[in-house]
């Protein structure tokens, strides 16, 4: 196995280290669990009727129906660009991580009450969070096939995508932060999975080896690229945040910090975790 393909499978393998370690901090680590809790009752304070539309039309996004939509789409793109190989793994890789999530939510089934969200609690069955799986998937899937030099633009949309649709459920108290995170690591494992598959078939048959030279003459992302990339999204998000408190955002971030902290995290995964991808698959195999 060459290292090309060894890589990914090796960082998969630690994306579940990860989630079974924030699964067990959320279920069991006092801490986290009340984190998590205040977070979402930081959210809950920023709901406006205009806010809550907006956010319960970015959640839409990533529901069954958009989501076959845009699976269908970057099918198609792959089948454009004469990759059916592509086409077949992207559709392996959105089917096989939104089916891991939506299992794992029933195995996974646990009740985190706080008192001091009232009538607000959440589902038992909202860990790994769905939607934020279907949009890390959807955003990770479109790096994959987007042309080299096309990566570093599609990996900032789709992180963007992502980022609206992961804010947006736990605005509307769906999800946890934790349940956020788990959904990301889910996508991203199996994106890491894809793409080494995709390494070791085009190794052993090459799909179309005219363009070995184009990727030897791409530049992959540096990590301080990734780093500022990641920086500017979390930027954006507080600002985001300042924007819809209002007249009221230092009282806001003064009383709800571990709602901004958790803002500011979900921003960074999403950003960081489709660059990195684009980086990681820029390399030649």
């Amino acid at each position: 196995m060459t290292a090309g393909v060894k890589r990914p499978l090796q960082l998969a393998a630690v994306c579940w280290i990860v989630f079974a370690a924030v699964l067990v901090a959320a279920y069991a680590v006092p801490f986290v669990q009340w984190a998590d809790g205040w977070a979402v009752e930081g959210f809950i304070h920023l709901q406006r009727p205009w806010l809550n539309d907006l956010a319960t039309f970015a959640a839409g996004l990533a529901d069954p129906g958009p989501f076959a939509l845009w699976t269908v789409v970057l099918a198609g793109i792959a089948l454009y660009r004469r990759r059916p190989r592509h086409a077949l793994a992207l559709i392996l890789l959105l089917g096989g991580a939104n089916l891991a999530s939506q299992t794992l939510k029933l195995m996974l089934e646990h009740q985190r009450y706080h008192e001091f969200l009232g009538k607000a609690q959440l589902s038992s069955e909202a860990f790994p969070s769905g939607h934020a799986t279907a949009s890390m998937a959807l955003a990770l899937a479109a790096v994959l096939v987007a042309p080299h030099a096309w990566r570093p633009l599609v990996a900032v949309g789709g992180a963007l995508f992502t980022l609206g649709v992961s804010e947006s459920v736990m605005l509307l108290a769906w999800h946890f932060p934790s349940d956020v995170a788990g959904g990301y690591l889910v996508a991203t494992s199996f994106a890491l999975v894809t793409l080494a598959a995709l390494r070791a078939a085009e190794q052993r048959w090459p799909e179309r080896t005219g363009r070995e030279a184009a990727k030897r003459a791409m530049r992959q992302l540096d990590p301080a690229r990734v780093a500022l990339v990641t920086a500017g999204f979390v930027v954006a998000m507080l600002a985001g945040l300042a924007v819809a408190a209002g007249d009221r955002g230092l009282h806001f971030a003064n009383h709800h910090t571990t709602a901004v902290v958790a803002a500011a995290a979900v921003a960074a995964m999403a950003a960081a975790l489709p660059a990195s991808i684009a980086a990681l698959g820029a390399r030649r195999p």
